[in-house]
């Protein structure tokens, strides 16, 4: 029995569903999710590179606006690290009442 291709019934087995290929609506929705999880991550690039590029072009301005960019860095780094400080302060303070 070469050439047959009778095949013996393995039980609790079932052969493999065959894979339907993806057509263009299942491509265009891989598509846009790509998109949407890169585009802010590509936005944020975008919007620091601008930032760097009005804090030079200010600079070539008057020495005086070029510090207001910094500044404003400066003062956001600030208001982050009291955030975190404030955060990090309740943590520790639900710890302790939870003991």
């Amino acid at each position: 029995m070469h050439g047959s291709h009778y095949t013996v019934p393995m039980y609790g087995y079932e052969p493999p569903e065959r894979v339907r290929p993806g057509g263009c609506r299942e491509t265009l929705l891989l598509i846009r999710v790509a998109f949407e999880v890169l585009l802010p991550i590509v936005a944020a690039g975008l919007a620091a590179l601008g930032y760097v590029a009005l804090t030079f072009w200010l600079f070539t301005v008057h020495v005086l606006y070029g510090l207001v960019p910094i500044a404003l860095a400066g003062v956001g780094v600030w208001l982050i690290s009291r955030r975190d400080q404030r955060l990090h302060r309740e943590k520790e303070e639900e710890a302790r009442w939870g003991d």
